[in-house]
């Protein structure tokens, strides 16, 4: 049995459509990707069989090929029009990839994981950063190496590149040109992927939110070195699935604690805590709540309508 499904995303600044036609079927999928102008017009249509990412700016495009569910380690780049700047054969086995964009497009960091086909084989794990022309600017991999690109972990000064270690449950650290800054050991209280990693604005504090049935809590750390600078506890424990947010404005950290689906019993809920006294204020709401640090304020939306604070 196949399935087809379209789906369109709006690129930046109201510049075109990205157009995805996805044809789904036992063995995988196979897609299709058309770029639209803003005139309507198509500038170009991408036959292959895998996943397609847009740069931050909309300027370029990142392809990474599939062979049924497993990334080949194939990847390309194409400008914003649909021409091809860059093809390679980056990993040499196939296996699980992710990918992360520097906060200004100049950098593409992939990680890419294979798989064991017997219990008694290793895995190879890698890391690679490009250019946005999809130039490599450096490569790591290592047998056995479980280690994972989180969202958000290119710091915005463009300086750090922390990943995740399943091995550890931690944080590592890389500098742009490739050098192991700093690697955390095993922390079995939270070894569980980052809920929620941001950066301060100046790219020096490093946030990371963890989330389990044990606790709740953001750590700050040190970008540079991995130092644990404090952890912040919360007083929450969710006995079921979750989704965990932080937004930070260096003083201030804002959490927001789904448990999909909200009800009564398990409700979404949103602590502001101050970075420097460790005060947190929180609030409940059964159903819907989102909120937001801006320009001072902490902005709570919820069914019965917007909420504005002004935070002392």
């Amino acid at each position: 049995m196949q399935i087809y499904s379209e789906y369109a995303k709006v690129l930046p600044n109201d510049k075109g459509v990205l157009l995805i036609k996805t044809t789904t079927y036992y063995e995988g999928r196979k897609l299709s990707f058309e770029i639209i102008d803003e005139n309507g017009d198509t500038l170009s249509t991408i036959e292959a069989e895998g996943d397609i990412y847009l740069s931050p700016d909309g300027n370029y495009f990142v392809f990474l090929h599939k062979s049924g569910y497993d990334t080949t380690g194939v990847i390309d780049f194409y400008d914003r029009k649909g021409n091809i700047l860059n093809r390679q054969q980056v990993f040499d086995y196939k296996g699980m990839s992710d990918i992360i964009f520097s906060d200004d497009s100049q950098y593409v960091c992939i990680s890419h994981v294979g798989f064991k086909e017997h219990e008694t084989d290793f895995f190879k794990g890698g890391v690679v950063l490009f250019d946005n022309k999809g130039n490599i600017l450096w490569k790591k991999i290592e047998k056995n190496w479980d280690v994972k690109v989180i969202p958000n972990g290119i710091s915005p000064n463009n300086k750090i590149i922390v990943l995740y270690s399943y091995e550890h449950g931690g944080l590592i650290g890389f500098s742009m040109s490739g050098e192991l800054l700093w690697e955390e050991k095993k922390i079995p209280e939270i070894e569980t992927f980052p809920d929620s990693l941001k950066y301060s604005s100046d790219g020096n504090l490093l946030f990371d939110l963890r989330i389990n049935k044990k606790l709740s809590i953001v750590r700050i750390l040190n970008p540079y070195n991995g130092e644990l600078i404090k952890n912040i506890e919360i007083p929450y424990k969710p006995n079921t699935r979750r989704i965990g947010f932080l937004q930070t404005d260096g003083k201030n950290i804002l959490v927001k604690i789904s448990i999909p689906p909200s009800s009564e019993s398990q409700p979404q809920v949103i602590f502001l805590i101050d970075k420097e006294s460790d005060a947190i204020w929180y609030k409940y709401k059964e159903k819907q709540l989102d909120a937001k640090l801006e320009n001072g304020q902490l902005i709570i939306s919820t069914e019965k309508g917007v909420i504005i604070y002004d935070i002392k």
